[in-house]
């Protein structure tokens, strides 16, 4: 009966990964589309895991990275150890803030844009890598909080629209 279900969620698994693939040409637009939104330093990183320098991974969902121009907007969460926080915690990563410092290193199928930023609780240094397929990975290391990382995408809902 064990054997069963295993093979059923494979299929299942299986059938859920075909549904997703992209097309040649949904590939070579989401490539530009991902090339666009970092030349105009407009973008959005939906995060859906989050990897915490101590403890397990994290699922999650409704978090996000938004630049827009020079403006950040952070609503990330946070689990790790805050070496000097505000009683109650503070903000920890929710918060909107200008940029500080910007780059973005061509690599061969990624970039990897650095942010630094300051808000009235510590100073962040963001890392976030974008592949060409959307793909995200996002670090953060601010003084007084442990760093963490996080996985997700960049949004690109006009790729699927009509």
């Amino acid at each position: 009966m064990n054997r069963f279900f295993a093979i059923a969620a494979a299929v299942l698994m299986l059938s859920g990964c075909a549904a997703m693939r992209m097309t040649p040409e949904q590939e070579a637009r989401q490539k530009q589309l991902v090339e666009e939104k970092i030349q105009n330093q407009k973008f959005t990183i939906s995060v859906d895991r989050m990897l915490p320098m101590r403890g397990a991974a994290r699922n999650i969902q409704g978090y996000s990275l938004q630049v827009d121009g020079n403006h950040l907007i952070s609503y990330l969460p946070f689990f790790g150890v805050a070496y000097d926080a505000p009683y109650g915690g503070g903000k920890g990563l929710n918060f909107e803030a200008d940029i500080l410092e910007y780059s973005d290193t061509v690599d061969k199928d990624s970039h990897v844009i650095q942010l630094l930023v300051d808000n009235e609780e510590d100073v962040y240094f963001y890392s976030v890598t974008i592949f060409d397929n959307g793909n995200a990975s996002v670090y953060v290391k601010g003084r007084k909080r442990e760093q963490i990382s996080y996985t997700g995408h960049l949004e690109t809902p006009e790729l699927f629209a009509k």
